[in-house]
């Protein structure tokens, strides 16, 4: 039984939502009313979690596709504007992890992340931002990675990538605003999601990966409350040490190295 229905009605779209962060939020979502598509690569991961959504009396619709391929997330918007009339929300939360460091890396694993954890959202935004911007109204959420922000070591197509998602979005907040269209980013620290399960990390609270459902509540938080940008689980924490490393590089990359941020793999 959805616990408000705070967003009944709404139409949702949640790419990546096979697993993860995009799985807790298509999950939310649908509890809480809203018709939600969901997006991934995998037809039977996707079958599954609306199979069961739907056990459960609410709605949830599978739309298998490959957003890093630009024709595939253009025929996702396109059949739900089609289906449903309306888009209200869109949210990317697609991402894969490449498990390497930046001197082994080949320059074709880093497209291939680029392609889809960056292009794969560019591609779904732009094309829902023309009926979005059509009605004059809409919210974008973009689930980048506190390492779109300061970068941690080892994955660099995963960090270009998220430092590159980082941009996006605040370029589009700045040139939507006033159109009616919101924009939301998500800084998630260390998620228990299948991207991390190889990566060793300390046993600090710094660096405990919390569970996706807790990203999900705050992304329907920002949602509901009309916020710019969520940064979790330790948002203090986190900005005192996005200041800090601002201000000097040597010292952010002292606290990365210090209390071992990054992890190994």
């Amino acid at each position: 039984m959805a616990r408000s229905g705070r967003f009944k009605e709404y139409v949702v779209v949640v790419v990546g939502a096979s697993s993860g962060i995009g799985k807790a939020t298509a999950e939310a979502f649908s509890r809480e009313g809203a018709r939600t598509i969901l997006s991934a690569r995998s037809a039977d991961k996707l079958e599954s979690i609306a199979k069961a959504l739907r056990s459960e009396g609410f709605e949830a619709y599978p739309f298998p596709s490959d957003v890093s391929i630009r024709q595939q997330a253009e025929r996702l918007i396109d059949w739900v504007v089609q289906t449903f009339g309306t888009l209200d929300i869109l949210v990317n939360s697609v991402g894969i992890y490449d498990i390497r460091k930046v001197t082994e890396a080949d320059p074709a694993d880093i497209e291939e992340v680029m392609r889809t954890n960056f292009f794969g959202p560019v591609y779904c935004t732009l094309k829902a931002l023309k009926e979005m911007l059509k009605k004059g109204k809409g919210v974008i959420v973009n689930v980048s990675s506190i390492e779109g922000k300061k970068a941690l070591k080892h994955p660099p197509g995963y960090v270009c990538s998220k430092f590159a998602l980082t941009g996006f979005t605040d370029l589009l907040r700045q040139e939507l605003y006033g159109t009616g269209v919101r924009v939301v980013g998500v800084y998630p620290g260390y998620v228990n999601t299948p991207l991390i399960e190889k990566l060793r990390l300390p046993d600090s609270k710094a660096t405990k990966p919390i569970p996706p459902e807790q990203v999900a509540v705050a992304i329907l938080d920002a949602v509901e409350k009309n916020k710019a940008e969520v940064i979790i689980p330790n948002p203090t924490s986190v900005k005192v040490f996005l200041t800090l490393s601002t201000l000097s590089p040597n010292i952010g990359d002292w606290f990365v190295r210090r209390y071992n941020l990054s992890g190994e793999f």
